[in-house]
């Protein structure tokens, strides 16, 4: 009778945690998200948040090559009390990941 009155316990405890439990949903998808939409105009802020994500949304050895040309150019913008904005160059390259990763996931 003990051992029915735990289980019951247990088994509404198990359907308490899994019904109030959060739901991530798709990690990459919105790692994604968030690379696309990136704001320019603290290129400060804005580089590391770019590094960040590039390396999470890379998974590939080519998608790993082009983000870490991206991460390396944008180490100028990290480490200076006001960088100038980011370059046309790694806008295009940032651009060129960009429809890399969605290529990738059609």
């Amino acid at each position: 009778m003990a051992a029915l009155a735990v289980a019951g316990i247990a088994a509404v405890l198990f359907f308490l945690y899994k019904f109030f439990k959060k739901k991530k949903g798709n990690t990459r998808a919105n790692n994604i998200k968030k690379l696309k939409n990136i704001d320019f105009t603290d290129s400060k802020s804005c580089a590391y948040e770019m590094t960040k994500y590039l390396r999470l949304v890379a998974l590939s050895d080519s998608e790993k090559i082009k983000a870490d040309e991206i991460i390396e150019k944008l180490q100028e913008y990290k480490y200076i009390k006001a960088p100038s904005a980011i370059s046309d160059e790694i806008k295009a390259q940032y651009s060129d990941f960009i429809k890399v990763l969605d290529e990738r996931d059609k």
